[in-house]
């Protein structure tokens, strides 16, 4: 897992192959079979140990930020994010880029990873006692993530929103700001 952890932040998903790991460990590739029914399933467990190195961020920026409001929250939430796809470019490629082979389903477990996420959302959410019910506050949660996602990942590609870090940084705390006082406004309290 090591080998191919390290190859997928060198090289991104790309450079990695049973072959690779293999090669790196000095042993043949078909003792590879032995531990891993293919590469997806390497590919998976690396990704698997990338969200929880994310999700330990996203839990201390969260930590940092609790006593300070909602928007607070969701601000260091995105700049942790944005940060930590700068800081493992190539991991936080690997989350969203790999596809299984012959488009088999991603394994449920692996998709209640990601799920877990959601969580850091979803709680500052609760607090506000907006007026929806917990499933539509799940979905909610997911659309607040997912806007960040696309802000971050687009950044990531230089693609529409080629910017220096600077100014995505305020463009996310500009966005997260907007995102808590429209849900404050809904719920009937005031963050200023």
């Amino acid at each position: 897992m090591d080998v191919a952890e390290r190859q997928i932040s060198a090289g991104g998903l790309k450079s990695l192959s049973i072959r690779t790991i293999a090669d790196e460990l000095g042993g043949a590739s078909s003792s590879m079979y032995y531990h891993f029914k293919d590469l997806d399933e390497v590919v998976l467990r690396v990704n698997s140990r990338t969200i929880s190195i994310l999700d330990n961020l996203l839990e201390q920026a969260a930590l940092a930020a609790a006593a300070k409001g909602v928007p607070a929250l969701f601000e260091n939430l995105a700049l942790a994010y944005l940060h930590f796809a700068i800081d493992r470019p190539k991991q936080f490629a690997a989350l969203f880029e790999h596809r299984m082979a012959g488009d088999a389903a991603i394994p449920e477990w692996h998709v209640e990873e990601h799920y877990a996420l959601f969580r850091h959302v979803e709680a500052p959410l609760a607090s506000l006692g907006l007026p929806m019910p917990t499933d539509e506050l799940r979905v909610l949660a997911r659309t607040i993530f997912s806007a960040v996602h696309g802000i971050v990942h687009l950044a990531m590609q230089g693609r529409l929103i080629s910017l220096p870090v600077t100014a995505i940084e305020e463009q996310l705390r500009i966005i997260a700001h907007v995102i808590a006082d429209g849900l404050a406004a809904r719920s009937g309290r005031n963050f200023a």
